[in-house]
């Protein structure tokens, strides 16, 4: 009886009848019975499928679950018979599916360039990362360096101190091992602050 009921309404409105198998599929999907019959009508009452489809493509419409009226079904659809209702859906769904796969590419387009970004950023951290390992590298490098010749002029301080007091020796006459009080005292007395 309530299909009968649909059907009737459907057709006194001069809308094309729905069939209430398919709204009842709909409807199980989770669909509200209106955008079901919108969805049914503006199809061409083929099969769930293509109604289903037609749903997707208008989810965002803001007028999606108002009823549907008599001048907003292209004439077509209202004498259309079989075939031609059915070479409407696949249409329609093809539409459907056009759309949903730009959509799909621009997404990718967006990911990729989120990727690209990603990349980029970990590309400048790595360089960067790299400059300031060379900074400290040639930073130890100098710093080495460095100790190197305090520890050369240290040598050489010990070795013209150990002259000086072999000199010493040999001019005085006293034996090997002896220290002798001269002026190879100062050189000693500097190194000792050089190496402070």
């Amino acid at each position: 009886a309530a299909a009968a009921g649909g059907e009737a309404a459907a057709a006194a409105g001069g809308l094309p009848a729905v069939d209430e198998g398919h709204v009842a599929t709909l409807e199980g999907m989770g669909f509200p019975r209106a955008r079901a019959e919108k969805a049914l009508i503006l199809t061409g009452c083929v099969s769930a499928e293509a109604a289903m489809d037609w749903i997707f493509a208008h989810m965002e419409d803001p007028d999606i679950d108002e009823p549907v009226r008599a001048e907003d079904v292209p004439k077509a659809a209202r004498k259309l018979g079989e075939a031609e209702a059915a070479a409407m859906a696949r249409e329609l769904v093809e539409k459907a599916r056009a759309k949903r796969e730009a959509e799909e590419k621009e997404r990718e387009k967006e990911r990729e360039k989120a990727r690209r970004s990603f990349g980029k950023e970990a590309v400048d951290a790595k360089t960067k990362h790299e400059e300031l390992q060379r900074k400290r590298d040639i930073e130890a490098r100098r710093k080495e360096k460095m100790d190197k010749a305090r520890e050369r002029e240290r040598l050489q301080m010990l070795l013209k101190q150990d002259q000086a007091e072999r000199a010493e020796r040999f001019r005085t006459g006293a034996p090997p091992g002896a220290t002798v009080a001269t002026e190879a005292a100062a050189p000693a007395a500097a190194t000792a602050a050089v190496a402070a």
